[in-house]
């Protein structure tokens, strides 16, 4: 038999794995992506109410007393005027209803878009940590700002119903100051977790397959 009648032998050793490593790289730019479009999302509720004025005997503001009265974190944040769903009061019986600019909303929306950034930076851990603080931050500041804002709207319904002792349940936090709070603590929190070891192996191998 010559050389060229010899079979070629069976290679040996492990064989290198061609599916894991595209799956590991897919659920790590998952994750790193992950709080930055959170972050974003939390930025566009602004949009939405985060204050509401309902159920106000006579009214309040503009709205008569089956109107809602809704300032959005927008609204908050520049001093714009409120969105009124429902009647509207005579000319002659309206009250001002706009708020002066709530700095402390405004800075959480600056600290939110910053946080979302934070995609940029290197390595994995330093990220994490900038953006845990910036999420914490932006939480921090947005519900001073709402506190604050909610006094102000309070102290407003009070010198119209001044007789009412239920005057200060007639303001209610709304859905978008509720959602955005929500994904600002979901930032948080995993966050954080993936600054632990073990935790952070766990979902790329998840994520991964």
């Amino acid at each position: 038999m010559t050389s060229q009648d010899t079979p070629a032998p069976d290679p040996v050793g492990p064989q290198p794995l061609t599916s894991a490593t595209p799956s590991r790289g897919r659920a790590r730019r998952v994750l790193r992506w992950s709080s930055p479009t959170v972050l974003v999302v939390a930025a566009l509720l602004f949009v939405l109410p985060f204050l509401t004025v309902s159920c106000a005997p006579g009214g309040y503001g503009r709205g008569a007393n089956n109107a809602t009265t809704g300032y959005s974190g927008v609204d908050l944040m520049i001093g714009g005027t409120p969105k009124v769903t429902g009647d509207l009061r005579p000319e002659v019986a309206r009250s001002p209803d706009k708020l002066g600019p709530q700095p402390l909303i405004a800075l959480a929306l600056v600290v939110i878009v910053a946080g979302a950034f934070a995609v940029r930076l290197q390595p994995t851990r330093r990220r994490r940590r900038v953006t845990a603080l910036a999420a914490l931050g932006a939480a921090l500041l947005l519900t001073a700002g709402e506190a604050a804002a909610r006094i102000q709207v309070v102290d407003r319904v009070r010198h119209e119903l001044p007789n009412d002792p239920k005057a200060a349940t007639y303001v209610g936090v709304a859905l978008g100051f509720q959602l955005c709070a929500l994904l600002l603590i979901i930032v948080i929190v995993t966050n954080l977790i993936g600054l632990l070891p073990w935790a952070r192996k766990r979902m790329v191998e998840t994520m991964g397959g």
